[in-house]
């Protein structure tokens, strides 16, 4: 399947494009911490790709060595509270009911997700301004 047939916007298939992925078997090369470090995609771009896989039945890669595993929404919702809301593990395993730790494992298994995302960085910012004042 080429990812033209996927149904995300212009500005998510611009990025697709800048960044040589032109099938969806070329996703099997990009776990999340790739394309986060890509220039070419925001939490928004991979969250709308990761929703569009989900849609087809498949997800992201998980990181090198972990078994691929199939995607479930409650998965996802941690995904998006991480990636996009910036949510901390303790918060989202709050939100869920999982544990810090299962938070981060289905991160890093299901997404390949380890590193910060830049919603986090955001998020502490955001806080500490409101602090201030």
């Amino acid at each position: 399947m080429r990812t033209s047939e996927l149904h995300i916007s212009a500005a998510t298939f611009a990025c697709l494009q800048a960044a040589d992925i032109h099938r969806i078997q070329d996703f099997n090369q990009y776990p999340c911490d790739a394309l986060l470090s890509s220039p070419h995609f925001g939490a928004l771009e991979i969250d709308e790709v990761v929703r569009e896989l989900n849609e087809h039945g498949m997800t992201l890669p998980p990181l090198p060595g972990r078994p691929e595993r199939r995607p479930s929404t409650p998965r996802y919702e941690v995904f998006r509270l991480r990636l996009i809301d910036g949510l901390t593990y303790a918060a989202i395993g709050e939100r869920v009911g999982l544990t810090q730790e299962r938070v981060r494992q289905i991160l890093a298994a299901h997404y390949g997700l380890k590193r910060r995302p830049p919603a986090v960085d955001a998020r502490q910012q955001r806080e500490a301004i409101e602090r201030r004042y």
